[in-house]
């Protein structure tokens, strides 16, 4: 009726050797998953880190740019708080913006470094 069990003295170490197998596999696998989500992790921060990138770059590129209908004046405002100051602006800036203050084309750039040459000549006066 029911099956005897073998009193085969090889038995114990068959079974052994199985769970060592698959306790191995076992591992592996969880090492491999381990690893991929790490890669994963480590893309998701890469991928985070390359938009931030990209947003802090496109911010940088609009800070300073000439639109269509500014002025010296209201660029003077803007970043030296002054209007009065356009000639100050005009001249520190005149690498970025040109030479004609009547003439400003939109989508050049103020930059930090002209804005800081302007700064510095109305410290000296």
């Amino acid at each position: 009726m029911g099956q005897q069990v073998s009193r085969d003295p090889d038995t114990p170490s068959l079974v052994l050797s199985t769970a060592r197998g698959v306790q191995g596999f076992t591992g592996a696998a969880t090492g491999a998953v381990k690893e991929t989500a790490g890669a994963v992790k480590e893309v998701v921060v890469a991928v985070g880190s390359e938009d931030r990138e990209a947003i802090r770059i496109q911010k940088k590129e609009n800070w300073g740019r000439v639109e269509e209908g500014d002025t010296l004046w209201d660029l003077s405002e803007k970043y030296l708080g002054d209007p009065t100051q356009w000639e100050v602006l005009q001249a520190a800036c005149s690498r970025e913006l040109g030479t004609d203050p009547l003439l400003l084309l939109p989508g050049s750039h103020v930059t930090e470094s002209c804005i800081a040459r302007a700064q510095a000549q109305l410290q000296k006066g």
